[in-house]
């Protein structure tokens, strides 16, 4: 990353906000003889058309429409900087660490001693809270877009789902000489993306910019990641998706050269806002529909109904009489009256109008006259006090056999 803490402090960085204001990164390395020659030039307003190699296509799961610019005035970044990093240590403080540190006698090899003070504070991984985190590089097969991936080690993701936890968050990178500065302008100056349109007629092919934002996209689908950086190590820009991924907020172009702030102070805001860190950048919310994944898991999930219990008030054959079956004649009303267009004169579908019901109609006549003879009587209090299977019922005519038992054996004589 350029220069290291010993650039400016003879044992480590006692004031890290010092470091931040104070840390620029060393100009790229002049090309190759070769490249030289055989690249173009790259100027400020040049375009090298190169992401137009890009194997990606229009498809219909990629659901971004709306590209958005989010900005962030300097002084709420240095304001936010000076809050939350730590200047240099008071003096008394500081006084009583160093006479701890002279009381501890310890012997370095010399190959550490050397190295130790200037590179341990740029590692990352010597930061309490990052020690779950690891820089892994990113799946992908092309040679013009890569990227890494900011995110938790397998062994420490939470098992459950937990509010506020920060997602992963993607570092794309590709080459100056394949997203020139022109190019670079052209990508965060985007104000839609082109919708993908269902039909026998095949899509149009993406420009360069938009095969950008498509590869973008998947890759952030694909790591779960809202969060992104997209670098040339002399151009940078932040930018978040959506939940839905419908919408995507990009930044302007940040040179690495700027000075208020510095590259390191901008890079450390906006991470720690992608870490949702308190008093940080907070972008707008946005309304999106449903998914058609999310859909497709609620309907592949319906919650179980158990059924209703049985009411006190039925009897066996009560369906099949007049008036209390599930489907009446007022069922049938309300069902074309549901149906009946806003006119008298009916609907589109042919049903007729409420007022117009033929009760004389063969299927409704059959029906009233499947209804009329119940076959199974009603249950009596007897029933109640000794209640017999509803399967079981007896008929009418086996209701008494004469000669059969009938507990004449309790009659006294």
């Amino acid at each position: 990353m350029g220069r290291t803490a010993q650039d400016f402090e003879t044992h480590g960085v006692q004031s890290m906000r010092k470091y931040l204001r104070s840390f620029t990164l060393p100009d790229p390395p002049t090309c190759a003889h070769y490249d030289l020659i055989n690249l173009p030039p790259v100027t400020t307003k040049s375009k090298s058309h190169q992401n137009q190699a890009l194997r990606v296509q229009p498809e219909d799961y990629r659901t971004l429409e709306c590209i958005r610019f989010i900005f962030q005035s300097k002084e709420n970044i240095l304001s936010w900087l000076n809050e939350n990093i730590p200047g240099k240590l008071p003096k008394s403080k500081l006084e009583e660490t160093k006479k701890k540190i002279e009381n501890i006698r310890y012997i370095l090899p010399d190959k550490l001693s050397e190295r130790f003070f200037s590179q341990r504070m740029s590692d990352i991984s010597h930061l309490p809270d990052s020690i779950d985190w690891e820089l892994c590089e990113g799946d992908t097969r092309s040679p013009l877009f890569r990227y890494q991936v900011w995110k938790k080690g397998p062994f420490n993701k939470p098992r459950i789902y937990i509010p506020n936890t920060p997602s992963p968050i993607v570092i794309a990178y590709q080459t100056p000489y394949v997203l020139s500065p022109g190019d670079f302008e052209e990508f965060v100056n985007c104000k839609s993306f082109p919708s993908f349109m269902k039909g026998p007629r095949p899509n149009a092919p993406f420009s360069g910019k938009f095969k950008l934002w498509a590869t973008l996209w998947d890759a952030c689908r694909v790591e779960d990641a809202m969060w992104f950086f997209l670098t040339t190590y002399t151009h940078w820009a932040v930018g978040q998706f959506t939940e839905g991924g419908g919408v995507a907020f990009i930044s302007s172009v940040f040179h690495y050269k700027n000075r208020s702030p510095t590259l390191l102070e901008w890079l450390t805001y906006w991470m720690a806002t992608a870490m949702k860190a308190p008093d940080t950048k907070v972008l707008p919310r946005v309304y999106e529909p449903i998914t058609e994944s999310l859909a497709f898991e609620i309907d592949s999930d319906k919650p179980f109904s158990a059924g209703r219990a049985r009411s006190e008030s039925y009897w066996p054959g009560r369906d099949d009489e007049p008036g209390t079956q599930a489907i009446t004649s007022d069922y049938i009303i309300e069902q074309w009256e549901e149906e009946v267009a806003i006119t008298e004169g009916g609907n589109s579908l042919g049903l007729p109008a409420k007022n117009n019901i033929d009760m004389k109609r063969p299927d409704i006549v059959e029906w009233m006259s499947s209804c009329m003879n119940p076959k199974y009587r009603k249950l009596d209090q007897d029933d109640l006090d000794c209640p017999v299977d509803l399967d079981a019922e007896w008929a009418e005519h086996e209701m008494f056999v004469p000669g059969a038992p009938r507990g004449e054996w309790m009659i006294s004589t």
